[in-house]
């Protein structure tokens, strides 16, 4: 029973030490999160201040942007590799249309799970 038991928690581990995912499926993951977000909630805000007529060109600059994304990711976030899984600290300064925030993901078993998010003003 002994051996089972130790058999058991090694596999258990291996597999979340193969499945924790890396930095690059990070920036994959997140890159379409704050694509969805701009599309969702900033291009929103930008129609709500000026005209609803910015609403399509937003979104088509976000689109446009698209593949800074995951360099803009890169720059502003720390990964925490705890072997069996990793936790993504992502930060972005104030812009003119978006308010300082932050995010907190947890990496484990090839997934993604976002657990804290901060918007300031």
């Amino acid at each position: 029973m002994n051996k089972l038991i130790r058999f058991t928690c090694f596999t258990v581990i291996a597999i979340l030490v193969i499945t924790n995912p890396n930095q690059q499926e990070y920036q994959s993951y997140a890159s379409q999160q704050l694509k969805e977000f701009l599309k969702q909630d900033g291009c929103h805000k930008i129609s709500d201040r000026v005209e609803d007529r910015l609403n399509s060109p937003c979104k088509i600059l976000v689109d446009t942007i698209s593949p800074q994304l995951k360099k803009i990711i890169h720059d502003n976030t720390e990964q925490k590799n705890f072997l069996i899984f990793s936790i993504y600290d992502t930060q972005f300064p104030a812009t003119p249309f978006t308010a300082e925030s932050s995010f907190t993901t947890l990496g484990v078993l090839d997934r993604f799970f976002l657990y804290q998010t901060k918007i300031e003003g």
